[in-house]
């Protein structure tokens, strides 16, 4: 009986050590990775927080019969409006990705300064604000050093999020190619060097039976980052809708 009192006095002991032990070895919380280095093609889009203003302007060309309230000898009726934009671009890490949001704003009011074709003989006021890529600029830039992705999205991304990323298509590499390729969302993809920058445009070239042409870009520059954004289409009506970087100022 007394060799089992000291036995089981001695298994206490060591239980209670192990115990003592146990609780000086937690395990290490878990870091999150250092955000990547930014490649130079990036450069200018991650460089800080900054407010950046660009100019848009909106034109649209349609046909209608000669001598039409407002149309040329040829019977064409350009409409125009233009309008600036400032945007405060924030830029912060996270989960070993660089992410940069755009938050924009209308400083100056639409201004129209030939008629709507849709209301040139109705005596109304022209239709404003017809430009749909000022709101383009409202976006989410993500970068994991390697490639670029823009997030359409109304809120932050999370970590998940932004991990889930690297398993979709970017929108461009850190060091891109002219290329071409299909996109089942996008339709065809090219991406087109321009000026010391990089462009990349989508939609349907022409290639479907109207013929018609219609396309996004988005192109940036290594130094001052996001420098334009433009929509075009090309069919029975012609429109024009870019928004071009004008002023890039430090944010205060």
């Amino acid at each position: 009986m007394r060799a089992r009192a000291v036995a089981g006095r001695g298994a206490l002991a060591a239980l209670a050590a192990a115990s003592v032990t146990g609780c000086g070895s937690r395990p290490a919380p878990t870091r999150a990775p250092p955000p990547p280095v930014v490649p130079a093609l990036f450069a200018g889009l991650f460089a800080g927080d900054r407010v950046l203003t660009y100019e848009v302007e909106f034109s649209e060309i349609s046909s209608g019969p000669v001598g039409e309230p407002g149309a040329d000898d040829l019977g064409r009726v350009t409409y125009r409006e233009a309008s600036t934009r400032r945007c405060a671009r924030t830029v912060t890490a996270a989960g070993g990705f660089w992410v940069a949001t755009f938050a924009c704003a209308e400083l100056e009011p639409e201004i129209a300064d030939t008629p709507d074709p849709d209301l040139a003989t109705s005596g109304d006021e022209p239709e404003r604000d017809r430009s749909i890529v000022g709101g383009r600029l409202d976006t989410i830039f993500v970068t994991d050093g390697r490639a670029l992705w823009r997030l359409e999205t109304s809120g932050p991304p999370t970590v998940d999020e932004l991990r889930a990323l690297t398993g979709t298509p970017a929108l461009l590499s850190a060091t891109p190619t002219e290329v071409t390729r299909e996109d089942p969302d996008l339709g065809t993809v090219e991406t087109r060097q321009d000026q010391g920058g990089w462009c990349v445009v989508w939609g349907n070239f022409g290639e479907d039976a109207t013929g018609d042409i219609g396309t996004e870009r988005w192109c940036l520059d290594p130094g001052a980052g996001l420098v334009e954004v433009a929509i075009t289409f090309d069919g029975a009506v012609m429109r024009e809708d870019t928004a071009t970087l004008v002023a890039s100022a430090p944010a205060r």
